[in-house]
């Protein structure tokens, strides 16, 4: 998601695009997912000049002398009625403004049920996307802005260049694809998870097409390392910042304007002192550090690599870098490496675990690295490989922003499978299972 080698993409014609004030995406503590109703119109202000009128006198039986004031009898003719101000027809629909033969939208060809991206993109996975328009997010991908919008049985992307908008290439859509993972479809996954927990079965309603994202392995790194003892909101502040002063802008959409995530070489040149005078604290040291750490072991080929290593001894060579715990590391491989069984532990999980899992988790002083990993066997051990992906759906109903949506889906029926699936795989080894059933 924002490397710097651009996609290519097609030329359009530039039109003006309408300007619609939104605001900006908030973090857990109480807010909502962007959205709103199906259709915005333009308000239109009917410019009228000011008329001056004297209405005249009334005429009476007998003039009324006030006193100091001399009673004219005449009256004064009654002004021209004024022309009315011809009032302007209101604008369409942001969708037909949007969605017009001048347009460049291009459907990805994906179900609601396969992806949702106003819960996908907002629930803690990535930290760049902005609320752009009606259902439509914007955000960096392949050096590109790219702004996506959901329909009710679609997902339509567009591109821009240099402030105009383009039909996405090929090459970019490719890109779009790969960055959510398409090719692994979750019909079959939300029912294996259904079958085998019933909260799980309430929640996949209210969270369909909820997906991990395969993000950029050095975005995900350092924007992780940002999260640390943080919230959703001033994470996005922070990689901001990063990308305004060290990146490349590309342009503006709406309100916004969109950079480039810092190249490893930017990063490098970044001191200490520059990283907390952008609001960074503590965390600006571990950002010098380990940006020195990435290029010693080979640069974001190294981290690329990763993707090829299994879960454990990749998760164990992120937690050589500087401000990268277990948690981190963990959020970097499901999020960036493909170890689609990675259970970051956090304050969320920790909750849910005691409360789903196994409640002798709540006498536990202090989260060691057996008892962390004994967590993971948890849950593995009842959602299998895709473990990781499961758990984004009770993250998300967990978050404050989500309550609402997650209360609902639990006062659902609960729906009883035929058949209890086997999980796909039992996570990292096959003593992952039985390691699950054992009590601290």
């Amino acid at each position: 998601d924002g490397g710097d080698s651009a996609a290519g993409a097609g030329s359009g014609k530039k039109r003006p695009r309408p300007e619609v004030k939104m605001e900006p995406m908030e973090d857990e503590g109480g807010d909502g997912a962007s959205g709103g109703s199906s259709e915005v119109l333009s308000a239109v202000k009917i410019e009228e000049s000011p008329v001056k009128s004297k209405a005249s006198p009334r005429k009476s039986k007998g003039a009324i002398k006030l006193e100091g004031s001399p009673v004219k009898s005449e009256a004064k003719p009654s002004p021209s009625p004024r022309k009315a101000t011809p009032k302007k027809p209101p604008a369409p629909p942001l969708e037909q403004r949007r969605m017009g033969t001048e347009a460049f939208w291009v459907a990805l060809g994906v179900e609601p049920q396969e992806l949702r991206i106003d819960v996908t993109l907002v629930c803690g996975q990535s930290f760049r996307w902005r609320a752009t328009g009606i259902n439509e997010w914007s955000s960096v991908l392949g050096g590109q802005i790219v702004s996506l919008m959901q329909t009710p049985d679609n997902v339509l992307a567009t591109a821009w260049v240099d402030g105009v908008e383009v039909r996405p290439s090929e090459e970019l859509l490719a890109t779009i694809r790969d960055y959510f993972a398409l090719e692994t479809s979750l019909a079959p996954l939300y029912e294996q998870w259904a079958a085998a927990d019933a909260t799980c079965c309430l929640l996949a309603t209210g969270f369909p097409g909820l997906r991990v994202l395969r993000q950029d392995p050095l975005e995900c790194l350092f924007s992780f390392i940002c999260s640390s003892n943080n919230n959703i909101a001033r994470i996005a502040q922070m990689i901001e910042a990063l990308c305004v002063t060290y990146g490349i802008r590309l342009g503006k959409v709406g309100i916004y304007d969109f950079h480039s995530f810092p190249t490893l070489e930017a990063l490098l040149g970044a001191s200490e002192e520059e990283l907390r005078g952008l609001g960074m604290g503590y965390r600006a040291k571990f950002i010098v550090k380990s940006a020195e750490i990435v290029r010693d072991k080979g640069g974001p080929e190294w981290l690329y690599s990763l993707r090829k290593e299994d879960h454990i001894p990749a998760r164990e060579q992120l937690e050589q870098l500087s401000g990268v715990g277990s948690k981190v590391a963990d959020c970097v491989c499901l999020m960036a490496l493909d170890k689609t069984g990675s259970i970051p532990v956090d304050t969320h999980v920790w909750q849910i675990t005691i409360r789903d899992f196994d409640k002798e988790f709540g006498d536990v002083k202090s989260v060691t690295p057996t008892v962390y990993q004994k967590v993971g066997d948890l849950w593995r051990g009842r959602y299998g490989a895709y473990a990781g992906w499961a758990h984004t759906i009770l993250f998300a109903a967990d978050l404050v922003k989500f309550k609402e949506r997650a209360q609902e889906a639990m006062k659902s029926p609960t729906p009883t499978p035929e058949k209890k699936a086997k999980p796909q795989g039992g996570g990292d080894s096959p003593k992952e299972g039985a390691a699950a059933k054992r009590k601290l």
